[in-house]
Parts: C-alpha cells; sequence; structure tokens
C-alpha cells in the first residue's frame, strides 16, 4: 500500500484510521520543517512513535498539532522497539478531547481576562 502527500491535505487522523482499519504495519513519517517525526504501526496498532526529543504518546500527541508537512507510509516496516501498543480509534478519541480541552481553557480564559465595553 503506497500512501503519501501533504497532511494539510490528508490530515492525520485520516491516515490513522485508514493504516488502523485496514490493520497495517509500516511506518508513517512526516517531513515537517526539516525535521521527522515516525509513527510506528503493528496490525494496525500504533506500537511506537518519535517527534523531536519526544517518544511513545507523548509524541503521538504531539504530532497531531502538525498544520503542514509531508508523509509517507511504508509497508512492513517493523519497530525496532514497542514503546506502546494503543488502538487507533482510541488515539483519535484522545486526540480530540485534549483539543476540546485547550480549546475550553483558552476560551476560559480570555472570556476571563477581556474588558467588555458596553453601550448604552
Amino acid at each position: 500500500m503506497e500512501l503519501k502527500g501533504n497532511i494539510k491535505d490528508f490530515p492525520l487522523p485520516d491516515i490513522i484510521q485508514l493504516v488502523g482499519l485496514g490493520k497495517k504495519t509500516g511506518m508513517l513519517t512526516i517531513t515537517f520543517m526539516n525535521q521527522k517525526a515516525n509513527l510506528y504501526f503493528k496490525d494496525g496498532h500504533i506500537v511506537h512513535a518519535t517527534m523531536l526529543s519526544a517518544e511513545g504518546k507523548d509524541a503521538v500527541m504531539k504530532m497531531f498539532h502538525l498544520e503542514d508537512g509531508k508523509f509517507h507510509f511504508y509497508t512492513e516496516v517493523v519497530a525496532e522497539r514497542e514503546t506502546i501498543n494503543l488502538d487507533p480509534m482510541n488515539v483519535l478519541m484522545d486526540a480530540a478531547r485534549e483539543f476540546d480541552e485547550k480549546k475550553n481553557d483558552q476560551g476560559f480564559f480570555e472570556s476571563a481576562t477581556s474588558k467588555k465595553r458596553v453601550s448604552y
């Protein structure tokens, strides 16, 4: 299965869902700002991830913040080690919850610190 493109056009959640549902084994590499992030799958489950100095689930969650970058999925590449074993659908739910919490926290902070003018 050849899969490559830009996460701007084909977002990370869609890639994870496709690889997970297809129960594929391989490595997804995302190249961004002269850096690389790697996400390893085994039979559709996420078994290892690296991004900058982060590893495991922390690296996976950081990848969701990428808005631009080229990706390539290499089939049958096996992780040198397995640091996690995550169901892809649970990862997507966790990432969505994290984004909602940050959005709500930011909205609360902005509304608590903003001054509103009232016109009569």
